[in-house]
């Protein structure tokens, strides 16, 4: 067994130990032990006022000033001229107004190949940069972002429509639409951090491992599988040996996957106010 990082196919072999067993037993498919260890995996995670510091993550990147635009911009154009678009990507994409414009190229003071102008401008408004999350948080949807700051001060979350019509109320505030992050109005460029919830990848492959876990608290899961796996075949003494559920105090649950789940909670988490949270989260 590894000593610094056991995976699937190791944790399964414990299983198999533990429950006096050898792979390949028609008691104990390898289907329903691999079933149970992920089972185990995602329960370590699914209490609803615990934040795990192991599953946090959080990226920082400088925003982009807004920059005003400099000529009167009507509906199908395919420039829009600002001030300066030095700072922006050389392709992406653009608030202006109402309309998410995204661009295929840019000069110092505009950008081309513009497609989805759909309102002609009244006056000269921002231009301001739009965020695609996928660039900067690849592996993750908007529901596991916990948080969102500039320069240290927390942003609150915004319906994109709201967003766009109280944009004066808006200075912390933030809004995704279609995947794309839009920041406040700045007129000079700030810090962003992104704090969110890393995601559960369930183990499948052999080599895989349950990343989130450390290794010397990866024995709960085996626990787990054990105590559930014997639950199936109605073996009394060996369930509440492995997994002693106590509906009405889960706290004081016995059992040796819930004396090594303490130690793990006592160790990796702290206790957090669900309303901390902003709405439904994969974390939940």
């Amino acid at each position: 067994m590894s000593a610094t990082d056991q995976n699937l196919g190791e944790l399964r072999a414990k299983c198999l130990l533990e429950l006096k067993s050898v792979a390949g037993s028609d008691a104990y498919p390898t289907a329903l032990i691999d079933n149970k260890l992920n089972e185990g995996y995602y329960a370590v995670f699914n209490q609803p006022k615990r934040n795990i510091y192991l599953r946090e993550g959080s990226v920082e990147f400088m925003s982009i000033a807004d920059t005003p635009v400099t000529s009167k911009i009507t509906v199908g154009d395919t420039t829009v001229n600002v001030v300066s678009a030095d700072a922006f990507p050389s392709s992406g994409k653009i608030l202006v107004g109402e309309d998410i414009i995204t661009y295929t190229g840019k000069t110092n003071t505009s950008f081309t190949g513009c497609s989805g102008v759909g309102h002609t401008t009244s006056d000269n408004p921002l231009c301001r940069a739009v965020y695609p999350l996928k660039t900067y948080l690849p592996n993750i949807d908007e529901q596991q972002i916990r948080s969102i700051l500039i320069n240290g001060i927390a942003l609150e979350m915004f319906p994109f429509e709201r967003f766009l019509t109280q944009n004066q109320f808006t200075f912390y505030k933030y809004t995704i639409f279609d995947g794309n992050l839009i920041l406040p109005k700045y007129n000079t460029s700030g810090r962003v951090m992104i704090n969110y919830f890393k995601e559960l990848t369930p183990m499948v492959a052999d080599s895989d491992t349950p990343s989130l876990i450390p290794n010397a608290y990866r024995q709960m899961l085996v626990y787990y599988a054990v105590g559930l796996i014997l639950i199936l075949d109605d073996k009394r003494t060996g369930w509440e040996l492995y997994y002693n559920y106590n509906p009405q105090r889960p706290e004081r649950s016995s059992g040796l996957y819930f004396e090594w789940l303490r130690n793990f909670y006592g160790k990796y988490s702290r206790r957090v106010d669900e309303d901390r949270k902003r709405g439904a989260s994969v974390y939940d």
